[in-house]
């Protein structure tokens, strides 16, 4: 994934890693390139362009296939909810270039996993144009809908039939 930077950067531009200290803070690391604990690197990028001649900030996070093919596991569900508190506190947008083979499943850690990565999906932000999550009702509703799919429709039902036409 650091093969990406350059590009992110431009020529001028700069990337700074972020990564948790010893006591458990998101701070900026100097490190050379390779050296993250986590399948998941995250970074402020600044690009300079002549529209933006400042720079352009924005958050990027990068899934790293060297670490156990970028599975994500408590590690890397940190990192995302760092990164979203970083790009909060700087105003600014987030790029994720995800690469992973999907969540760890360990007999070690057991249902954990799972917790780390709900704590991260609740922490993305939702598209403001998409409508909040409906909720479900009873059991059965779940099977039949997702939390995107509109409400189900009950028709009125007539105690009796309607009546025949005169004539």
């Amino acid at each position: 994934p650091y093969e990406l930077i350059p590009t992110l950067t431009g020529t001028d531009g700069k990337f700074v890693e972020y990564d948790f200290d010893e006591s458990g803070e998101f701070v900026p690391v100097d490190r050379p390139y390779g050296h993250n604990t986590a399948g998941l690197i995250v970074g402020a990028i600044t690009r300079r362009t002549p529209r933006y001649p400042e720079g352009m900030t924005r958050v990027a996070m990068f899934g790293d296939p060297t670490k156990a093919l970028g599975t994500v596991a408590e590690a890397e569900c940190a990192r995302v909810v760092a990164a979203l508190d970083l790009a909060e506190k700087l105003s600014a947008p987030v790029e994720w270039f995800a690469l992973s083979s999907g969540a760890t499943i360990s007999m070690e850690s057991g249902t954990e996993n799972m917790d780390w990565v709900s704590r991260a999906l609740r922490r993305i932000p939702a598209p403001a144009a998409r409508a909040p999550p409906r909720r479900r009702r009873g059991f059965s509703a779940g099977f039949r809908a997702t939390l995107s799919a509109p409400p189900l429709r009950r028709r009125a039902v007539d105690p009796a039939p309607p009546a025949p036409p005169p004539g």
